[in-house]
């Protein structure tokens, strides 16, 4: 397991994820992130019971859904690496270069300092190609 301060999670989601600069929604507190190798976070993200609550418009929507996952997947962190360790895992809202929809996934970076998208509504990884960011939380 590598760890990356705040400071780099930033910079890795603003080369990895295309995430502005300028954005000043960013909310990491840990002072340390614990990353983990893509098939190792695969692997804990698949194992962690997934949201089991219908969409409710503006009620339960992506970005409840997004929250919720977040925090299955750190708790099941929690449990089998170290209680407390800050999981390089989060929730982010995109929009989408084309169609302009606005959408909240969860997102994950990798000891090898990628970053990643996973969608916690369909249970599945997406690509980012076509994302621009708005605002991530960790």
């Amino acid at each position: 397991m590598k760890t990356f301060s705040k400071k780099r999670i930033r910079s890795i989601l603003e080369g990895e994820l295309g995430m502005p600069k300028d954005l000043g929604r960013f909310w990491p507190l840990a002072p340390k992130y614990y990353a983990l190798e893509k098939k190792e976070f695969e692997n804990l993200i698949k194992g962690v019971i997934p949201v089991d609550q219908e969409f409710i418009d503006v009620l339960f929507d992506c970005d409840a859904f997004a929250k919720v996952f977040s925090g299955r997947v750190k708790e099941a962190a929690a449990k089998k690496f170290e209680p407390g360790a800050a999981l390089a895992f989060g929730d982010i809202t995109i929009r989408h270069k084309l169609s302009r929809e606005i959408h909240t996934l969860n997102f994950f970076i990798t000891e090898d300092e990628k970053a990643f998208y996973y969608d916690p509504q369909p249970g599945s990884f997406v690509s980012g190609t076509n994302f621009i960011p708005i605002r991530a939380g960790i």
